[in-house]
């Protein structure tokens, strides 16, 4: 049990610091060059890690370098949505090796998924990955899933009625779990350097949805519903939701709310935002919805918040407005130092959908 314990600290090490040497090992896992030596033989058998290079020395011989060995198992992240297909290959450093993205409409029917089918040959073709190194396919979607990740039990927005994860596991020849996009998006965004508190990651995309992070792993409630923060109620009735009530915060903050003044395309409003006043009046009005709402989830939870999503992704030259308003809003005079902006800003839904097999992989070493 010891020698298991050893191999895995030091392919941790590792995964988490490429090109170390056995000194850098011995030096910062207190471990003897004995055990270092063994664990590294048995990492190479097994092709976890290999030699990646040579770390000159200023006095005598070169000490070897070793990473862990990207390529030897990958995973697919897809991110669906009611008009497009996102689709990532990551590789077993949880790193971006290709991504597409498609314009499709979202239909609960044999030929849509015969293109996912097709999407996934594309990019495992195009990277020479085989199928049989791909661990499994996150899929993650604007609804609510189940505990176990296979079955989509609330879906209004695709309009689904019943999804399971062996329907599409037929056609796409992979295993597959499917997650909610707000839940794999803040777990994406988090997985790398954990908060020690609970952490609110709100993220503003296509539709608007939460995750409540508690120690880094996905509080989902006693109904599968924490975080749906698209849904509480910002204006007294506003505008008709798809939920079937008015005023919800995901009519206001969705990112279409601000990219159907340019065709669909966000880039486009963002970049044009500085120099249009229309657009200013537009995305003046967009802020103070999503103050009400950020001061809304602070009152509740007290904890930081990340922005992400779509347009958390652009909010960069915008976040000191956005705190200026949230300290005025504030009832107790907190400072709003808890907003964050993501550090995933390339699709992290399906990177976030992509990451748990890699991470139960390294897991299981």
């Amino acid at each position: 049990m010891r020698k298991n314990s050893n191999k895995k600290e030091v392919f941790n090490y590792i995964y988490s610091n490429p090109g170390t040497t056995k000194q850098a090992l011995q030096m910062n896992l207190n471990l003897s060059l004995p055990t270092i030596n063994s664990c590294i033989s048995q990492l190479m058998d097994d092709n976890l890690i290999i030699h990646s290079g040579m770390e000159k020395n200023t006095g005598g011989r070169n000490s070897k370098e070793y990473s862990i060995n990207q390529q030897l198992r990958y995973s697919i992240g897809i991110d669906i949505t009611k008009n497009h297909i996102s689709l990532v290959l990551i590789n077993l450093s949880s790193e971006i090796v290709d991504y597409i993205r498609v314009k499709k409409k979202f239909s609960n029917t044999e030929s849509y998924f015969i293109q996912l089918r097709e999407l996934i040959k594309t990019i495992l073709e195009k990277n020479k990955v085989e199928l049989n190194n791909v661990l499994e396919c996150g899929i993650g979607l604007p609804a609510l899933t189940n505990i176990t990740n296979d079955k989509v039990v609330y879906g209004e927005i695709l309009g689904i009625k019943s999804l399971e994860v062996k329907e599409i596991e037929n056609y796409l020849g992979l295993p597959c779990k499917l997650y909610n996009d707000a839940n794999a998006a803040g777990f994406g965004e988090t997985w790398n350097y954990p908060p020690t508190n609970t952490t609110f990651y709100l993220m503003l995309s296509n539709n608007v949805g939460g995750c409540v992070l508690s120690h880094g792993e996905p509080y989902y409630g006693n109904t599968l519903k924490s975080g749906e923060v698209g849904h509480l109620r910002l204006h007294s009735d506003g505008k008709q939701c798809y939920c079937g009530q008015r005023g919800c915060v995901d009519q206001y903050l969705a990112s279409k709310q601000l990219s159907r003044f340019t065709d669909g395309n966000l880039e486009v409003f963002f970049d044009e935002l500085p120099e249009n006043q229309e657009f200013r009046t537009i995305f003046d009005a967009y802020v103070i919805d999503l103050v009400e709402t950020l001061n809304a989830i602070r009152m509740v939870l007290d904890c930081d918040i990340i922005l992400g999503g779509y347009v958390g992704s652009h909010l960069e030259p915008y976040l000191h407005t956005i705190q200026e308003k949230l300290d005025r809003r504030n009832s107790f005079g907190d400072k709003s130092d808890y907003i964050f902006l993501c550090n995933q800003r390339k699709e992290s839904i399906a990177v976030g959908a992509a990451l748990p097999s890699i991470l139960s992989f390294i897991e299981e070493i």
